[in-house]
């Protein structure tokens, strides 16, 4: 059964920051994780082992799935070379959706 995908506000934000090509590419990663949720390995942040990281082109897309009910949660999608959100600030973006 597929996963019904919950984007925290902020992420439309980052979404929108993005070139048409790596937007296609992020958005067609998380079309998939709605069907494979647990395709993607846990984080490897310090910490943060519950959220998982998948990664599209040049950007991390961190997500918690939540099996009961079946809803991938994306937190966060930045490119690959800055700095990964802290657990305190995925918490953040896990509250406001």
């Amino acid at each position: 059964m597929k996963a019904y995908i919950v984007v925290a506000p902020k992420v439309w934000e980052q979404l929108e920051s993005l070139r048409a090509r790596d937007l296609r590419t992020v958005l067609a990663k998380i079309d998939q994780l709605a069907d494979f949720p647990l395709s993607a390995p846990p984080a490897p942040y310090e910490g943060c082992e519950e959220y998982r990281r998948a990664v599209a082109g040049d950007y991390c897309i961190v997500y918690e799935h939540c099996e009961s009910p079946n809803v991938v949660y994306i937190l966060s999608v930045r490119h690959g070379r800055q700095m990964p959100l802290t657990r305190e600030e995925l918490e953040q973006a896990k509250g406001e959706i």
